[in-house]
């Protein structure tokens, strides 16, 4: 198979800004009204923009438009292109109380609970025009995927990421164990034997997964029983109140619910490695001025837990 380029020296740098309100209004007309061109003048550049893209990328739908799989793969990967290259001609030093748009973080609820708080404060005082979104992590989507699509950062505890994605070290912790307050294993210390015979809740995405602490386990020459699987952290606290159950938690965040829920908590019966949790991004995202003071903005919240 011939394998097609872009031939580099037909790019126009003029025609992205006009390829980002194309695929933004799905409309030329709208798209002129907008850039101050004229309709004739949009046009003439989508068809060249068809042509170096080998697309249509507009498409008639009834009364409108929509666009192809190429262009939202392209509409993803404009929004920081631009950034980058409106930084790199202006020369003009990053200052967070102008930035403006939105920034996208992944995270499952124990991230968000820890961190996007105090983030928050951080922001609202900082950069004010910026408006910060949190999304819920599907830990079913690759890594590097989940960031050229879905997220500008994502907050995980996880080895798994290709080279093209970046990560910083936040906080590491480990994990204790909560029950209600007039459990019978609340009496004593737990032993192993009798956390192995409990019945267990665990968090889990993705179902009821075999887990870090079911690994050790086995090790142990052990298992434990577990009747259930919950996708919030935040839901723990709850589901312990009334029954029998336990559930295995970071230390974290247990020191936040503590103030806020009744449970009695308890050590592991057996010694855990902490685990830790990261900040990922995209190479494309390494020197945007914008996604750098975010990611120092994190570093700082975190080393303030």
């Amino acid at each position: 198979m011939v394998e097609q380029h872009l031939n580099l020296r037909k790019i126009d740098l003029n025609l992205l800004p006009i390829l980002e309100k194309l695929l933004e209004l799905k409309h030329v007309s709208e798209a002129a009204k907008v850039l101050g061109m004229s309709q004739p003048a949009v046009s003439r550049t989508l068809n060249r923009l068809r042509e170096l893209f080998h697309d249509p990328l507009l498409v008639r739908v009834g009364t409108g438009y929509e666009l192809t799989a190429k262009a939202k793969a392209l509409e993803v990967a404009l929004v920081p292109v631009n950034r980058q290259i409106r930084g790199l001609l202006n020369q003009v030093p990053f200052e967070p109380e102008s930035a403006e748009g939105v920034f996208t973080i992944g995270a499952l609820d124990f991230e968000i609970m820890m961190l996007i708080p105090a983030l928050l404060e951080k922001v609202r005082k900082e950069a004010p025009k910026l408006r910060v979104e949190s999304i819920h992590y599907n830990a079913n989507i690759p890594i590097h995927e989940y960031l050229e699509k879905h997220a500008d950062l994502l907050l995980y505890s996880t080895n798994n990421c290709v080279d093209y994605v970046y990560k910083q070290r936040l906080f590491s912790d480990n994990y204790a164990v909560i029950m209600c307050k007039n459990h019978p294993l609340s009496q004593a210390p737990l032993t192993l034997e009798s956390y192995s015979q409990a019945q267990h809740v665990v968090i889990s995405t993705n179902g009821i997964a075999e887990t870090s602490i079911d690994r050790k386990l086995t090790r142990l020459g052990r298992s434990r029983r577990v009747v259930s699987a919950i996708p919030h952290f935040s839901l723990a606290p709850d589901i312990v109140a009334n029954t029998d159950l336990i559930i295995t938690l970071p230390t974290r965040l247990l020191s936040k619910l503590s103030s806020h829920y009744n449970f009695h908590q308890t050590s592991l019966p057996f010694d855990m490695y902490d685990f830790q949790v990261d900040q990922f991004w995209h190479s494309i995202h390494k020197q945007d001025p914008l996604h750098k003071w975010m990611r120092d903005a994190l570093k700082t919240v975190a080393d303030s837990l």
